[in-house]
């Protein structure tokens, strides 16, 4: 995936054209899960609609394998649970096939099901309604893996979630970066999502401050001492080890129970 000289300007008021992206320009690997990080207003959902063709660009490109991006991506906003319409979970999930031919169709519901820890027996012929909070933004999340692009985009996935529905957001992440996907996600909580990513982009009032790898992120650009102590403790131990520690190792870590 290639962003070349990417920039967006949204009118005002007064006619005048208020620019939001700036001169952005980065790759991505399939495979990549790129955390887009930057303070409220600072261009991430602007540019997360430019990468998936929501929106269109004044100037510069967004391309998929030397291709358009249009119709290859698809973007979860922060509340997906509210763009819920049908009548019962399975025909919410279902609908998103009719863009993708599927030889079984009744197998990857199953399979999209168990991957965002839904069971298919309990929530199928339920409305969507009728779910928790979380429930449904794992049932929106479902919907939209259902189309299969190649690009997902998810703005805040884990936004007002405790933290086993944060756990079931990672799951779905994971599964679908196995598969192969180019995954965005859109965070204030680098924290949520680190420990699975490949690169650390950082926006700064619609300019692209760094795109950087995970590495370069941890040993060169985090600030530790603006974290939580989770935080911290993860940084700390990536930087002794080279590598983040399951919950496990971490608690030793913390204890003190494990030297470099």
């Amino acid at each position: 995936m290639k962003i070349k000289n990417l920039s967006f300007a949204y009118p005002s008021r007064r006619s005048e054209l208020v620019e939001v992206i700036s001169d952005i320009s980065f790759e991505a690997n399939e495979g990549s899960l790129v955390l887009l990080t930057g303070s409220s207003g600072s261009g991430k959902t602007t540019l997360l609609k430019l990468l998936c063709g929501l929106l269109k660009a004044q100037s510069g490109e967004v391309t998929l394998d030397d291709e358009s991006v249009e119709r290859r991506a698809t973007m979860v906003f922060q509340s997906p649970e509210e763009s819920l319409f049908n009548a019962t979970v399975r025909e919410e999930i279902i609908f998103a096939f009719k863009e993708s031919c599927y030889p079984d169709v009744e197998d990857r519901y199953r399979d999209i099901m168990s991957s965002c820890g839904l069971d298919h027996e309990k929530y199928s012929s339920r409305s969507p309604l009728s779910l928790s909070g979380g429930e449904q933004r794992r049932v929106g999340l479902a919907a939209m893996l259902g189309l299969s692009k190649k690009l997902l985009l998810l703005d805040e996935p884990a936004a007002g979630l405790d933290e086993p529905g944060i756990e079931n957001v990672r799951k779905i992440v994971v599964s679908e970066r196995a598969a192969g996907r180019i995954i965005f996600i859109a965070t204030h909580n680098l924290m949520d999502f680190l420990d699975l990513a490949t690169h650390v982009a950082t926006l700064d009032r619609g300019r692209l401050k760094y795109f950087v790898t995970i590495d370069g992120y941890i040993l060169e650009k985090v600030r530790a001492e603006d974290l939580e102590l989770k935080g911290k403790l993860m940084v700390d131990y990536y930087r002794n080890f080279g590598r983040f520690p399951g919950d496990e190792e971490l608690l030793s870590y913390w204890r003190g129970e494990m030297n470099c």
